[in-house]
């Protein structure tokens, strides 16, 4: 399977792939995505809701629902992981690895964004487009 056949990424997975694409690096790359999905309506998740059962309970943590755009749907993240995406949008602190190591966004989703935002498709996800 190549790039081009993957659905989702990882947030430290588009950190990575698209920096070493860019040539820039991780710190700028975290807070654009840090910026696009506080600010701009860029959709990760806590979990994959491709993975998520309708009858499954969100455990262990504090989720919230969260929508940076009125009238868009929101997507689930864990309360710690948005505080800390607003702490980096802000440049209050870096990206943690830690913290945000579950967070995923599908295909579409991050093309939507792009596109919203008037940025190109990188060529790690979007060769064929």
């Amino acid at each position: 399977m190549n790039d081009i056949d993957i659905e989702s990424y990882k947030f430290w997975d588009i950190v990575i792939l698209w920096g070493r694409e860019r040539l820039v690096h991780d710190v700028v790359i975290s807070k654009e995505l840090a910026v696009g999905i506080v600010k701009e309506g860029l959709r990760f998740h806590s979990t994959d809701p491709n993975w998520l059962s309708p009858v499954e309970e969100l455990l262990s943590y504090p989720y919230v629902g969260y929508s940076a755009v009125p009238g868009e749907k929101p997507v689930i993240v864990k309360a710690d992981v948005l505080e800390h995406l607003l702490a980096v949008s802000v440049d209050k602190v870096d990206a943690s690895k830690l913290i945000l190591q579950d967070e995923v966004v599908s295909k579409n989703d991050f093309k939507f964004w792009l596109t919203r935002t008037g940025q190109s498709l990188p060529i790690f996800w979007f060769s064929n487009d």
